[in-house]
């Protein structure tokens, strides 16, 4: 990251010149819809091009007082930040959701009559445990602090907001198709196909074979008074998750969320079966 950026963004968001800049609400939520319908960690590479992108959609009385290199620059060091925030976020968030306990969790806010919508009080819970782990890791070098001290917080937090609701939306989706596809009821030929095809539990049926030998080997220790059901089935969640994952390309590879959810319901589905094993 350019140090020119992060060395001037002190001074940039103390300057009364740039208030109004600072304070545009859409400037904002242009940068952010940059990430927030994006998977990639780094979802742009703040290229003059984009920078400019940006710039001619900011209205005359917003940069009034500013000449246009101080534009540019104010504008790309808001933009870096962005992206610095953004890769924070999506590695403290992979490492979230990498835990089936926080999958059952969401799993068990959607009922089956409800439409696939983020619980709000669930929302505000992971945004509270993403805040903290970032407050962990920063330190005085990381100029966020700036931002989050001053006038910029609000926008922060609008930010981290839309960002776990749309990543906990999506992992609902995925649990949605995996509910239906278990589901016996009838279904035109057409949908079920489409509904196969993003289930992680059809994805599981495929392996089953073979996980099934996994099984097996399990239930031979179940006469042992110390065998922990929980940990047998998380051991045997973790390594199929890495055989299953390393057979997609780079091309098909899912998102995050998809794997999470299918490390999810191994853990789930291997459980079930030694939990119905006397």
């Amino acid at each position: 990251m350019d140090n020119i950026l992060y060395n001037n963004l002190d001074e940039l968001v103390k300057d009364d010149k740039y208030d109004k800049l600072f304070c545009d609400v859409f400037l904002h939520r242009r940068i952010q819809q940059l990430n927030i319908n994006s998977d990639e960690v780094m979802f742009f590479q703040c290229s003059d091009d984009q920078v400019n992108q940006i710039i001619e959609t900011i209205p005359d009385f917003v940069r009034d007082g500013i000449d246009d290199d101080e534009l540019f620059h104010a504008v790309k060091v808001l933009m870096f930040q962005y992206a610095d925030l953004y890769a924070r976020i999506n590695t403290i968030w992979n490492e979230l959701i990498n835990n089936v306990n926080l999958i059952d969790q969401i799993n068990d806010k959607m009922n089956d009559d409800e439409e696939v919508r983020p619980d709000f009080e669930f929302i505000d819970d992971l945004h509270s445990r993403i805040v903290n782990r970032l407050a962990d890791d920063l330190d005085d070098k990381w100029h966020m602090n700036a931002m989050l001290k001053r006038r910029l917080k609000d926008q922060f937090n609008v930010f981290l907001s839309q960002f776990v609701t749309n990543r906990t939306y999506k992992i609902k989706q995925i649990l949605k198709y995996s509910r239906l596809y278990i589901d016996t009821s009838e279904e035109q030929p057409d949908q079920k196909n489409q509904r196969e095809a993003y289930s992680v539990d059809y994805l599981i049926d495929q392996y089953q074979q073979d996980l099934g030998k996994d099984w097996n080997k399990s239930e031979l220790q179940l006469d042992y008074g110390d065998f922990d059901r929980e940990a047998e089935s998380l051991q045997i969640a973790n390594k199929w998750i890495k055989i299953i994952k390393d057979g997609f390309n780079v091309k098909n590879r899912p998102s995050k969320e998809y794997l999470a959810v299918l490390h999810y319901r191994l853990y789930k589905r291997t459980l079930l079966y030694l939990s119905m094993l006397s």
